[in-house]
């Protein structure tokens, strides 16, 4: 029944709920997304450079923006983490494998991404 999935939201510790129930982060993300494509002529030219700039913006706000949590969200970590391993405990070893190989593709991205980046500026200061 779909009322139930209207309903999840009341699952979560009280002092979070306002967070959980909307959809503002996504979108706001999402909007970010669409000014780059903008920008870029109304497209993206691969679903890599589109990757690279999902990896690249999700960098930005975690470095910036998100660097601090919610202290509401620091507050319920402790029972936030165990719903969240209720929630994922049986998903059998083949997602579980999925899961760790799509983390261990994005933090090798992520950090080539800043190799990259500590080169490109070791060689600016360097000339």
């Amino acid at each position: 029944m779909k009322k139930e999935h209207y309903l999840t939201f009341l699952k979560y510790p009280e002092s979070v709920r306002k967070y959980v129930y909307t959809t503002n982060t996504s979108e706001n993300f999402h909007r970010l997304i669409e000014r780059i494509r903008g920008r870029t002529g109304g497209f993206f030219q691969s679903e890599e450079v589109l990757g690279v700039n999902i990896v690249l913006q999700l960098t930005r706000l975690k470095e910036g923006k998100w660097k601090k949590p919610i202290p509401h969200f620091k507050a319920s970590e402790y029972e936030l983490l165990q719903l969240h391993r209720l929630k994922f405990r049986n998903l059998g070893p083949d997602m579980n494998a999925e899961l760790r190989k799509a983390e261990k593709e994005m933090n090798d991205f992520l950090n080539e991404y800043k190799k990259k980046k500590s080169d490109s500026s070791q060689k600016y200061k360097t000339n």
